[in-house]
Protein backbone atom coordinates (compact mmCIF):
# COMPACT_ATOMS: atom_id res chain seq x y z
CA UNK A 1 0.00 0.00 0.00
CA UNK A 2 2.95 2.63 1.21
CA UNK A 3 4.50 1.44 -2.36
CA UNK A 4 1.53 2.40 -4.23
CA UNK A 5 0.78 6.35 -2.35
CA UNK A 6 4.64 6.70 -3.15
CA UNK A 7 4.30 5.83 -6.23
CA UNK A 8 1.12 7.98 -6.63
CA UNK A 9 2.93 11.06 -5.34
CA UNK A 10 5.84 10.89 -7.53
CA UNK A 11 3.08 10.64 -10.47
CA UNK A 12 1.47 13.64 -9.46
CA UNK A 13 4.62 15.38 -8.98
CA UNK A 14 5.80 14.62 -12.18
CA UNK A 15 2.86 15.86 -13.38
CA UNK A 16 2.97 19.24 -11.29
CA UNK A 17 6.85 19.31 -12.77
CA UNK A 18 5.33 19.10 -16.33
CA UNK A 19 2.62 21.45 -15.86
CA UNK A 20 5.10 24.42 -14.72
CA UNK A 21 7.32 23.71 -17.46
CA UNK A 22 4.41 24.00 -20.03
CA UNK A 23 3.41 27.45 -18.11
CA UNK A 24 6.62 28.52 -18.45
CA UNK A 25 7.38 27.87 -22.17
CA UNK A 26 3.89 29.34 -22.16
CA UNK A 27 5.08 32.57 -20.32
CA UNK A 28 8.35 32.96 -22.56
CA UNK A 29 6.60 32.93 -25.56
CA UNK A 30 4.09 35.21 -24.66
CA UNK A 31 7.22 37.53 -23.66
CA UNK A 32 8.73 37.00 -26.35
CA UNK A 33 6.16 37.91 -28.72
CA UNK A 34 5.50 41.08 -26.72
CA UNK A 35 8.91 41.98 -27.27
CA UNK A 36 8.65 41.20 -31.10
CA UNK A 37 5.55 43.00 -31.62
CA UNK A 38 7.49 46.36 -29.83
CA UNK A 39 10.34 45.52 -31.43
CA UNK A 40 8.71 45.77 -35.08
CA UNK A 41 6.33 48.83 -34.09
CA UNK A 42 9.43 50.66 -33.02
CA UNK A 43 11.35 49.81 -36.01
CA UNK A 44 7.97 50.90 -38.37
CA UNK A 45 7.99 54.05 -36.33
CA UNK A 46 11.22 55.06 -36.86
CA UNK A 47 11.65 53.92 -40.60
CA UNK A 48 8.21 56.50 -41.22
CA UNK A 49 10.07 59.77 -38.89
CA UNK A 50 9.90 62.85 -40.43
CA UNK A 51 13.04 64.81 -40.83
CA UNK A 52 13.52 67.39 -38.31
CA UNK A 53 16.98 68.48 -40.34
CA UNK A 54 15.01 71.54 -41.62
CA UNK A 55 13.08 72.39 -38.62
CA UNK A 56 13.52 76.09 -39.08
CA UNK A 57 12.08 75.92 -42.69
CA UNK A 58 9.06 73.93 -42.13
CA UNK A 59 6.21 74.79 -44.87
CA UNK A 60 3.13 75.56 -43.43
CA UNK A 61 0.26 73.76 -42.75
CA UNK A 62 -2.31 73.64 -45.68
CA UNK A 63 -5.37 75.88 -44.78
CA UNK A 64 -9.04 74.70 -43.87
CA UNK A 65 -12.17 76.25 -45.73
CA UNK A 66 -15.36 76.93 -44.65
CA UNK A 67 -17.31 76.70 -47.70
CA UNK A 68 -21.43 77.75 -48.11
CA UNK A 69 -23.48 74.95 -49.47
CA UNK A 70 -22.59 75.61 -52.55
CA UNK A 71 -18.85 75.64 -52.61
CA UNK A 72 -18.80 79.63 -51.73
CA UNK A 73 -15.74 80.06 -49.68
CA UNK A 74 -16.77 81.87 -46.44
CA UNK A 75 -13.36 81.53 -44.73
CA UNK A 76 -10.11 80.55 -44.87
CA UNK A 77 -8.31 79.15 -41.36
CA UNK A 78 -4.78 79.38 -41.21
CA UNK A 79 -3.62 81.71 -43.50
CA UNK A 80 0.67 81.96 -44.11
CA UNK A 81 0.44 85.61 -44.54
CA UNK A 82 -0.60 86.17 -41.16
CA UNK A 83 2.90 84.10 -39.35
CA UNK A 84 6.00 86.27 -38.99
CA UNK A 85 9.13 84.32 -37.54
CA UNK A 86 11.24 86.51 -34.68
CA UNK A 87 14.62 85.60 -33.18
CA UNK A 88 14.59 84.83 -29.72
CA UNK A 89 16.06 87.86 -28.56
CA UNK A 90 12.99 90.05 -30.04
CA UNK A 91 10.41 88.58 -27.99
CA UNK A 92 9.92 89.43 -24.27
CA UNK A 93 11.32 87.49 -21.81
CA UNK A 94 8.00 87.60 -20.02
CA UNK A 95 6.44 85.63 -22.67
CA UNK A 96 8.69 82.57 -22.45
CA UNK A 97 8.07 82.86 -18.93
CA UNK A 98 4.07 82.70 -18.96
CA UNK A 99 4.51 79.67 -21.33
CA UNK A 100 6.35 77.80 -19.08
CA UNK A 101 4.37 78.71 -16.47
CA UNK A 102 1.28 77.29 -17.58
CA UNK A 103 2.68 74.68 -20.03
CA UNK A 104 5.55 72.92 -18.77
CA UNK A 105 7.50 74.64 -15.77
CA UNK A 106 10.32 72.14 -15.86
CA UNK A 107 10.95 73.23 -19.35
CA UNK A 108 14.67 73.62 -18.60
CA UNK A 109 15.17 70.62 -16.86
CA UNK A 110 13.99 68.00 -18.75
CA UNK A 111 15.16 66.57 -22.12
CA UNK A 112 12.02 66.44 -24.14
CA UNK A 113 10.08 64.64 -22.65
CA UNK A 114 8.90 64.69 -18.56
CA UNK A 115 8.52 61.04 -17.97
CA UNK A 116 6.96 61.68 -14.61
CA UNK A 117 3.85 63.45 -16.06
CA UNK A 118 3.94 61.14 -18.97
CA UNK A 119 3.41 58.53 -16.64
CA UNK A 120 0.73 59.92 -14.85
CA UNK A 121 -1.00 60.82 -18.04
CA UNK A 122 -0.71 57.12 -18.90
CA UNK A 123 -2.18 56.22 -15.81
CA UNK A 124 -5.01 58.74 -15.78
CA UNK A 125 -6.01 57.46 -19.68
CA UNK A 126 -6.37 53.79 -18.34
CA UNK A 127 -8.35 54.93 -15.47
CA UNK A 128 -5.52 53.56 -12.95
CA UNK A 129 -5.42 56.49 -10.68
CA UNK A 130 -7.16 59.60 -10.72
CA UNK A 131 -5.28 62.42 -12.24
CA UNK A 132 -5.87 64.72 -15.16
CA UNK A 133 -2.53 66.16 -15.62
CA UNK A 134 -1.19 66.36 -18.91
CA UNK A 135 2.01 64.56 -20.15
CA UNK A 136 3.15 67.08 -23.17
CA UNK A 137 6.36 69.13 -22.60
CA UNK A 138 6.28 72.51 -24.77
CA UNK A 139 8.89 70.57 -27.05
CA UNK A 140 6.37 67.92 -27.47
CA UNK A 141 4.24 70.32 -28.32
CA UNK A 142 6.32 71.93 -30.83
CA UNK A 143 7.32 68.49 -32.62
CA UNK A 144 3.47 67.63 -32.72
CA UNK A 145 2.29 70.76 -34.20
CA UNK A 146 5.23 71.21 -36.41
CA UNK A 147 5.80 67.29 -37.89
CA UNK A 148 3.10 65.22 -37.34
CA UNK A 149 -0.75 65.00 -37.99
CA UNK A 150 -3.86 65.62 -34.97
CA UNK A 151 -4.73 61.63 -34.72
CA UNK A 152 -4.72 60.50 -31.61
CA UNK A 153 -3.12 57.03 -31.38
CA UNK A 154 0.02 55.19 -29.55
CA UNK A 155 1.98 55.10 -33.12
CA UNK A 156 1.76 59.13 -32.88
CA UNK A 157 2.81 59.33 -29.50
CA UNK A 158 5.45 57.48 -29.72
CA UNK A 159 6.84 59.53 -32.73
CA UNK A 160 6.40 62.22 -30.74
CA UNK A 161 8.94 61.15 -27.92
CA UNK A 162 11.43 59.91 -30.32
CA UNK A 163 11.09 63.40 -32.33
CA UNK A 164 11.18 65.62 -28.83
CA UNK A 165 14.42 63.41 -28.05
CA UNK A 166 16.12 64.08 -31.35
CA UNK A 167 15.31 67.82 -31.60
CA UNK A 168 16.61 68.45 -27.93
CA UNK A 169 19.84 66.71 -29.02
CA UNK A 170 19.80 69.12 -32.10
CA UNK A 171 18.69 72.09 -30.76
CA UNK A 172 19.09 74.47 -27.61
CA UNK A 173 16.35 75.42 -25.19
CA UNK A 174 16.39 79.37 -26.44
CA UNK A 175 16.29 77.49 -29.95
CA UNK A 176 13.05 75.65 -28.96
CA UNK A 177 11.16 78.34 -27.08
CA UNK A 178 11.58 80.19 -30.08
CA UNK A 179 10.37 77.48 -32.60
CA UNK A 180 7.35 76.89 -30.30
CA UNK A 181 6.74 81.14 -29.79
CA UNK A 182 6.86 81.30 -32.97
CA UNK A 183 4.69 78.99 -34.40
CA UNK A 184 1.67 78.77 -31.50
CA UNK A 185 -1.76 79.32 -32.84
CA UNK A 186 -3.79 82.57 -31.21
CA UNK A 187 -6.93 82.07 -32.92
CA UNK A 188 -8.28 83.95 -35.99
CA UNK A 189 -5.43 83.22 -38.22
CA UNK A 190 -2.99 84.40 -35.83
CA UNK A 191 -0.10 82.02 -35.77
CA UNK A 192 3.36 83.34 -33.79
CA UNK A 193 4.16 85.68 -30.75
CA UNK A 194 4.97 88.41 -33.32
CA UNK A 195 1.93 88.55 -35.30
CA UNK A 196 -0.32 87.56 -32.17
CA UNK A 197 1.22 90.93 -30.12
CA UNK A 198 0.91 92.84 -33.42
CA UNK A 199 -2.97 92.21 -34.00
CA UNK A 200 -3.90 92.50 -30.36
CA UNK A 201 -1.89 94.71 -28.59
CA UNK A 202 -0.86 96.95 -31.63
CA UNK A 203 3.38 96.44 -30.53
CA UNK A 204 5.97 94.31 -31.23
CA UNK A 205 6.74 90.75 -29.50
CA UNK A 206 9.51 92.36 -27.52
CA UNK A 207 7.74 95.17 -25.68
CA UNK A 208 4.82 92.45 -24.09
CA UNK A 209 4.37 93.39 -20.93
CA UNK A 210 3.70 91.05 -18.21
CA UNK A 211 0.22 90.97 -18.65
CA UNK A 212 0.13 91.13 -22.12
CA UNK A 213 2.35 87.93 -22.16
CA UNK A 214 -0.05 86.25 -19.67
CA UNK A 215 -2.78 87.09 -21.88
CA UNK A 216 -1.13 85.48 -25.12
CA UNK A 217 0.10 82.20 -22.72
CA UNK A 218 -4.03 81.78 -21.70
CA UNK A 219 -5.28 81.98 -25.46
CA UNK A 220 -3.73 78.55 -27.19
CA UNK A 221 -5.38 76.21 -25.08
CA UNK A 222 -8.77 77.30 -26.95
CA UNK A 223 -7.57 79.48 -29.53
CA UNK A 224 -11.34 80.38 -30.68
CA UNK A 225 -12.84 79.89 -27.32
CA UNK A 226 -10.49 82.52 -25.90
CA UNK A 227 -9.93 84.81 -28.62
CA UNK A 228 -10.12 88.64 -27.79
CA UNK A 229 -12.48 88.71 -31.05
CA UNK A 230 -14.86 86.21 -29.35
CA UNK A 231 -17.91 85.80 -26.82
CA UNK A 232 -15.51 84.49 -24.06
CA UNK A 233 -13.19 87.46 -23.33
CA UNK A 234 -14.59 87.83 -19.94
CA UNK A 235 -15.87 85.10 -17.05
CA UNK A 236 -20.11 84.97 -16.98
CA UNK A 237 -22.29 84.02 -14.41
CA UNK A 238 -24.93 81.64 -15.55
CA UNK A 239 -27.12 82.69 -12.29
CA UNK A 240 -29.65 85.48 -12.20
CA UNK A 241 -29.18 88.36 -9.66
CA UNK A 242 -32.18 87.13 -7.88
CA UNK A 243 -31.49 83.85 -7.21
CA UNK A 244 -27.88 85.22 -6.27
CA UNK A 245 -29.44 87.86 -3.59
CA UNK A 246 -31.76 84.93 -2.22
CA UNK A 247 -29.07 82.53 -1.50
CA UNK A 248 -26.92 85.35 -0.21
CA UNK A 249 -24.01 84.09 -2.60
CA UNK A 250 -20.81 86.45 -1.56
CA UNK A 251 -18.10 84.88 -2.91
CA UNK A 252 -16.58 83.13 -6.49
CA UNK A 253 -16.58 79.71 -4.37
CA UNK A 254 -20.23 79.69 -4.21
CA UNK A 255 -20.75 80.11 -7.28
CA UNK A 256 -18.29 77.77 -8.93
CA UNK A 257 -21.22 75.88 -10.71
CA UNK A 258 -22.94 78.78 -12.62
CA UNK A 259 -19.37 80.13 -14.14
CA UNK A 260 -18.68 80.13 -17.99
CA UNK A 261 -14.84 80.41 -18.54
CA UNK A 262 -13.26 83.22 -20.05
CA UNK A 263 -9.98 84.27 -20.77
CA UNK A 264 -10.02 88.11 -18.22
CA UNK A 265 -11.67 88.22 -14.83
CA UNK A 266 -14.51 90.41 -14.23
CA UNK A 267 -15.95 92.01 -10.85
CA UNK A 268 -19.53 91.93 -10.68
CA UNK A 269 -21.99 94.25 -8.18
CA UNK A 270 -25.21 92.67 -6.99
CA UNK A 271 -28.00 94.52 -4.44
CA UNK A 272 -28.38 98.00 -4.27
CA UNK A 273 -26.60 100.38 -1.83
CA UNK A 274 -26.14 98.83 1.61
CA UNK A 275 -26.51 95.40 0.68
CA UNK A 276 -24.29 95.36 -2.52
CA UNK A 277 -22.10 93.15 -2.77
CA UNK A 278 -18.90 92.62 -5.41
CA UNK A 279 -17.95 89.52 -6.63
CA UNK A 280 -14.78 88.81 -8.27
CA UNK A 281 -14.63 86.23 -10.91
CA UNK A 282 -11.95 84.61 -12.31
CA UNK A 283 -10.46 84.35 -15.68
CA UNK A 284 -8.02 81.87 -17.56
CA UNK A 285 -5.28 84.85 -16.93
CA UNK A 286 -5.78 84.93 -13.25
CA UNK A 287 -4.55 81.66 -13.13
CA UNK A 288 -1.61 82.15 -15.55
CA UNK A 289 -0.38 85.14 -13.13
CA UNK A 290 -0.85 83.02 -10.25
CA UNK A 291 0.89 80.62 -11.79
CA UNK A 292 3.87 82.52 -12.69
CA UNK A 293 3.63 84.38 -8.92
CA UNK A 294 4.00 80.73 -7.71
CA UNK A 295 6.97 79.80 -9.31
CA UNK A 296 8.86 83.24 -9.00
CA UNK A 297 8.86 84.08 -11.97
CA UNK A 298 7.35 87.55 -10.88
CA UNK A 299 7.08 89.12 -7.55
CA UNK A 300 3.64 90.03 -5.66
CA UNK A 301 3.62 93.19 -6.51
CA UNK A 302 4.13 92.87 -10.16
CA UNK A 303 0.86 90.14 -10.14
CA UNK A 304 -1.55 92.91 -9.13
CA UNK A 305 -0.30 96.09 -10.91
CA UNK A 306 -0.17 92.88 -14.40
CA UNK A 307 -3.78 91.58 -13.01
CA UNK A 308 -4.96 95.18 -12.63
CA UNK A 309 -3.52 96.52 -16.66
CA UNK A 310 -5.17 93.06 -17.78
CA UNK A 311 -8.19 93.56 -16.34
CA UNK A 312 -8.57 97.42 -18.15
CA UNK A 313 -6.74 96.09 -21.68
CA UNK A 314 -8.34 97.50 -24.41
CA UNK A 315 -7.80 94.98 -27.57
CA UNK A 316 -6.42 96.82 -31.03
CA UNK A 317 -9.87 96.27 -33.10
CA UNK A 318 -9.87 93.73 -35.75
CA UNK A 319 -11.04 92.89 -38.83
CA UNK A 320 -10.65 90.41 -41.47
CA UNK A 321 -12.38 89.54 -45.07
CA UNK A 322 -15.20 87.16 -43.59
CA UNK A 323 -18.46 86.37 -44.84
CA UNK A 324 -21.00 86.10 -42.47
CA UNK A 325 -19.13 86.14 -39.60
CA UNK A 326 -20.94 85.22 -36.45
CA UNK A 327 -21.87 81.70 -38.60
CA UNK A 328 -18.19 80.90 -39.73
CA UNK A 329 -17.42 81.58 -35.87
CA UNK A 330 -19.94 79.48 -34.39
CA UNK A 331 -19.14 76.74 -37.26
CA UNK A 332 -15.37 76.90 -36.21
CA UNK A 333 -15.68 76.05 -32.50
CA UNK A 334 -17.94 74.13 -32.37
CA UNK A 335 -15.38 71.92 -35.12
CA UNK A 336 -12.75 72.85 -32.73
CA UNK A 337 -15.20 71.08 -29.58
CA UNK A 338 -15.31 68.16 -31.94
CA UNK A 339 -11.69 67.66 -33.80
CA UNK A 340 -9.47 69.45 -32.07
CA UNK A 341 -7.91 72.68 -33.32
CA UNK A 342 -4.87 70.80 -34.87
CA UNK A 343 -7.33 69.35 -37.34
CA UNK A 344 -8.90 72.45 -38.00
CA UNK A 345 -5.97 74.45 -38.27
CA UNK A 346 -3.40 72.27 -40.04
CA UNK A 347 -6.27 69.53 -42.11
CA UNK A 348 -6.37 71.29 -44.99
CA UNK A 349 -10.32 70.45 -44.41
CA UNK A 350 -12.83 71.78 -46.53
CA UNK A 351 -16.41 72.05 -44.56
CA UNK A 352 -19.52 72.77 -46.32
CA UNK A 353 -22.32 74.28 -44.54
CA UNK A 354 -25.48 74.77 -44.71
CA UNK A 355 -25.29 78.22 -45.70
CA UNK A 356 -26.89 79.97 -48.71
CA UNK A 357 -24.57 82.78 -49.41
CA UNK A 358 -27.06 84.63 -51.35
CA UNK A 359 -29.81 84.20 -48.41
CA UNK A 360 -26.77 85.81 -46.33
CA UNK A 361 -26.67 88.87 -48.28
CA UNK A 362 -30.39 89.21 -48.22
CA UNK A 363 -30.47 88.60 -44.31
CA UNK A 364 -27.61 90.92 -43.97
CA UNK A 365 -29.44 93.95 -46.17
CA UNK A 366 -32.36 92.68 -44.03
CA UNK A 367 -31.43 93.37 -40.93
CA UNK A 368 -29.27 97.14 -42.01
CA UNK A 369 -32.71 98.49 -43.80
CA UNK A 370 -34.12 98.62 -40.10
CA UNK A 371 -31.38 99.01 -38.28
CA UNK A 372 -30.91 103.48 -38.24
CA UNK A 373 -35.20 103.28 -38.10
CA UNK A 374 -35.26 100.74 -35.41
CA UNK A 375 -32.73 103.26 -33.17
CA UNK A 376 -34.24 106.23 -34.14
CA UNK A 377 -37.87 105.20 -32.89
CA UNK A 378 -37.79 102.51 -30.79
CA UNK A 379 -33.83 102.96 -29.58
CA UNK A 380 -32.85 99.66 -30.25
CA UNK A 381 -29.23 99.70 -31.00
CA UNK A 382 -28.38 95.97 -32.32
CA UNK A 383 -31.00 93.49 -34.63
CA UNK A 384 -30.42 89.72 -35.79
CA UNK A 385 -31.66 87.29 -37.94
CA UNK A 386 -31.48 83.48 -37.99
CA UNK A 387 -33.31 81.67 -40.98
CA UNK A 388 -33.97 78.04 -40.90
CA UNK A 389 -35.34 75.38 -43.18
CA UNK A 390 -38.55 74.24 -41.18
CA UNK A 391 -38.52 70.76 -42.73
CA UNK A 392 -34.43 70.08 -41.99
CA UNK A 393 -33.70 72.80 -39.37
CA UNK A 394 -30.43 73.86 -41.52
CA UNK A 395 -28.99 77.21 -41.13
CA UNK A 396 -29.11 78.95 -44.59
CA UNK A 397 -28.28 82.57 -43.14
CA UNK A 398 -27.36 84.20 -39.48
CA UNK A 399 -26.76 87.56 -38.79
CA UNK A 400 -25.78 87.55 -35.02
CA UNK A 401 -25.84 91.14 -34.62
CA UNK A 402 -26.58 94.87 -36.62
CA UNK A 403 -22.02 94.84 -37.38
CA UNK A 404 -19.73 92.44 -36.04
CA UNK A 405 -16.98 94.60 -35.53
CA UNK A 406 -18.95 97.14 -33.70
CA UNK A 407 -17.96 97.02 -30.06
CA UNK A 408 -19.82 99.40 -29.00
CA UNK A 409 -22.91 97.07 -29.33
CA UNK A 410 -21.09 93.84 -28.91
CA UNK A 411 -21.23 93.15 -32.02
CA UNK A 412 -18.85 89.92 -31.74
CA UNK A 413 -21.56 88.61 -29.56
CA UNK A 414 -24.21 86.31 -31.75
CA UNK A 415 -27.27 87.25 -30.55
CA UNK A 416 -29.15 84.09 -32.17
CA UNK A 417 -27.01 82.20 -30.02
CA UNK A 418 -27.73 83.98 -26.69
CA UNK A 419 -30.96 83.10 -24.39
CA UNK A 420 -33.61 85.66 -24.64
CA UNK A 421 -37.06 86.26 -23.06
CA UNK A 422 -39.58 84.59 -25.57
CA UNK A 423 -42.11 87.46 -25.11
CA UNK A 424 -44.43 87.23 -27.06
CA UNK A 425 -43.55 84.85 -29.69
CA UNK A 426 -44.29 82.11 -27.30
CA UNK A 427 -48.16 82.70 -27.27
CA UNK A 428 -48.84 80.69 -30.40
CA UNK A 429 -47.05 77.36 -28.36
CA UNK A 430 -49.62 78.02 -24.91
CA UNK A 431 -52.72 78.60 -27.18
CA UNK A 432 -51.80 75.28 -29.40
CA UNK A 433 -51.42 73.57 -25.61
CA UNK A 434 -54.29 74.53 -24.12
CA UNK A 435 -56.50 73.94 -27.81
CA UNK A 436 -55.29 70.27 -27.50
CA UNK A 437 -56.96 70.58 -23.85
CA UNK A 438 -59.87 71.33 -25.08
CA UNK A 439 -60.13 74.73 -24.37
CA UNK A 440 -61.72 77.66 -26.58
CA UNK A 441 -61.05 80.86 -27.22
Amino acid sequence: MSFKIHHLKNHLQADEGNKWHKIKYILIGIVAFVFALVFFMMFAVIVTLPNIDNVRNLVASQSSLILDRNGEVLYAIHGDENRKIVPYSQISPSAAKAVMAIEDDEFYEHHGVDFKAFMLAVCGEFHICNTTRGGSTITQQFVKNAFLSPERSYTRKAKEIILSLQLESRYSKDEIMEMYLNRIPYGANVYGVEVASQTFFGKPAEELTIAESAILAAIPKAPTYYSPYGNNIYVKVDLNEEEILKQDIRSEQELVDFISKGLLGKTYTYGEEEDARDIYIKGRVDFVLERMLDLDYITQEEHDAALAEANAIEFVPFREDITAPHFVMYVRQLLEEKYGKEALEKGGLRITTTLDIEKQKAADEAVDARAETNESQYGVTNAALVSLDPDTGEILAMVGSRDFWNDDIDGKVNVTLRPRLPGSSFKPIAYAAAFLQGYMV
